[in-house]
């Protein structure tokens, strides 16, 4: 489920207010409702969100994204086998 709403016209982070104010009436209570087991966020500009605004103790993810995500890069392929590991071990 995308709850991170972090992506723009012409592919700018939106300005920091914005995305503190996102992440307190959007992505905190979604997380906290819908109480996963890990984060996984798609491209660096949500993950680095992320990065930054969760306090919590879920694991998280960032899943490398190509332009036009018209491959796998090899980053995301070293994520996606480190989450079957260690997910599958919880």
């Amino acid at each position: 489920m995308n709850v991170v709403p972090y992506r723009t016209r012409a592919d700018r982070m939106p300005p920091a207010a914005v995305r503190r104010t996102a992440w307190a009436r959007i992505v905190a209570p979604t997380i906290e409702l819908l109480a996963p087991c890990a984060l996984i966020t798609l491209g660096k500009k949500a993950g680095s969100v992320v990065g930054k605004l969760y306090d919590g103790s879920l694991t998280h993810y960032c899943v490398r994204r190509t332009h036009r995500d018209s491959y796998i890069h090899q980053e995301a392929r070293r994520v996606h086998a480190l989450m079957r590991t260690e997910l599958k071990a919880a």
